[in-house]
């Protein structure tokens, strides 16, 4: 949560470099975009949201896009069957 940004953590000496950038002066939302992404050990479930419009709002705030929904469907699923996963996945509320 500190490489990310959190306001919870004070870094007091040294720096955090990523591809020469010290991250310690990006904001957390130019930390996303440069790649740096948190992730937790026991994921919340999100019901009502659906893993493909999850998905397609990050992939929109990380390219500064704004796919359709037709447009990233077929965006994502080549690499769906590149992966060998099933397409319905895709309509699985969040996490669950």
């Amino acid at each position: 949560m500190t490489v990310m940004g959190h306001p919870s953590y004070e870094i007091i000496d040294g720096k955090i470099l990523l591809d020469g950038e010290d991250v310690l002066e990006m904001e957390p939302d130019e930390r996303s975009k440069a790649g740096i992404f948190l992730a937790f050990q026991s994921i919340p479930e999100v019901k009502g949201v659906k893993l493909f419009e999850f998905l397609r709002t990050i992939y929109n705030a990380r390219w500064e896009k704004k796919e359709s929904f037709v447009s990233f469907k077929r965006l994502i699923l080549p690499h769906l069957e590149e992966l060998g996963i099933d397409k319905e996945f895709l309509w699985r509320d969040l996490n669950v």
